[in-house]
């Protein structure tokens, strides 16, 4: 019975091997998915940086300058820079946050909810992304569509190998990540740019194909000619 027993298994396993070897065949057959080349040159994105004030809303009233906004979106291209995506800073604008009423707060932050009904409507301008710096928000940042990324300009990071100790570019760069396709990675992933609450600031080569070809379908990027 015991032979019996142990024969069977073995041919369960014989089967499941061929099987595996199989798909793994038939996978190398298959034509792979087409992605921009990364050595095809520099995918640029034109970006709008809106610092909103508001003496009604605390919350609301980011702290950062103009200056720091530039500072900001440099360190943001360094993060994207292996993937050779380059944001290009159109203009950073100081204004007065709109509907600070119409603002719903969970524990003196600005929910996800209503943080779309801030943005002030005469600056906003399809050609290009959009985004928005608060005070205080219910989460580190958030994106809403190329309109409406908002990042807080206090947000609280958890340390990782490999991270960076500036959480404003990070946060922002993990946000234009959600824009150009990319997901939360798996929890145990912390030194990813994707992975939640983190300093990490890593990409994957999938990442980065993915990132281009989302980047690239945009109907306002550009692609520039590396210098050799």
């Amino acid at each position: 019975m015991k032979k019996l027993v142990v024969r069977k298994r073995f041919i369960v396993a014989a089967v499941f091997a061929l099987i595996v070897a199989a798909l793994i065949y038939l996978d190398g057959k298959r034509t792979p998915r087409s992605f921009p080349d990364v050595s095809g040159g520099t995918l640029i994105v034109p970006v709008r940086v809106h610092l909103l004030r508001s003496r009604e809303l605390p919350a609301a009233n980011c702290e950062l300058t103009p200056s720091d906004a530039t500072g900001i979106i440099a360190r943001v291209n360094e993060i994207w820079k292996p993937a050779r995506i380059r944001l290009e800073l159109e203009s950073v604008r100081e204004e007065k946050a709109r509907n600070p009423s119409q603002i719903t707060l969970g524990r003196g932050r600005i929910s996800m909810e209503s943080v779309r009904n801030l943005r002030p409507h005469a600056s906003l301008q399809r050609s290009m992304f959009h985004v928005y710096y608060v005070h205080l928000l219910c989460a580190n940042g958030t994106y809403l569509g190329v309109d409406a990324i908002f990042v807080r300009d206090t947000p609280a990071l958890r340390p990782v190998p490999g991270g960076i100790d500036t959480p404003v570019p990070r946060v922002t760069a993990h946000e234009f990540g959600h824009a150009f396709g990319l997901v939360l990675p798996h929890h145990r992933v912390v030194t990813n740019l994707m992975a939640g609450g983190t300093a990490g600031i890593a990409l994957t080569p999938t990442q980065i194909q993915i990132a281009r070809q989302t980047v690239s379908r945009l109907p306002f990027a550009r692609q520039a000619k590396d210098k050799p």
